[in-house]
């Protein structure tokens, strides 16, 4: 999101990229059934789902959205807007994702 977006090719391939692995472990995993496959995923995707979403809107704003804006300001103006999204939004999340995953494991709520 905040390094290289290429014209937001970057986001989007990740986005495609995480809903085609999610659906293969998920369709392959043999162990859980949909409902235990939805209870490891729930908890932490409540804050990962809109990070994630956050983070590739604002890659393809800065990316594709640069080219086509009629007010597209300046690359460096861009950049710096993408970051204070990133530490003051997506890390956040990210960190609180983390926290519930990890907690969920310790507790052995989450198989595995």
């Amino acid at each position: 999101m905040c390094l290289l977006t290429l014209w937001g090719i970057v986001p989007i391939i990740t986005a495609i990229g995480n809903g085609l692995l999610l659906g293969w472990i998920v369709v392959t995993a043999t162990g859980p059934s949909w409902i235990e496959a939805a209870a490891m995923l729930v908890p932490h995707g409540i804050f990962e789902w809109p990070a994630m979403m956050t983070a590739w809107g604002v890659g393809l704003w800065r990316g594709a959205g640069y080219r086509f804006s009629v007010d597209p300001g300046t690359y460096f103006q861009r950049w710096k807007q993408s970051n204070q999204v990133f530490f003051l939004i997506v890390l956040p999340l990210l960190l609180l994702a983390a926290i519930v995953e990890g907690r969920g494991h310790l507790s052995g709520f989450f198989p595995g």
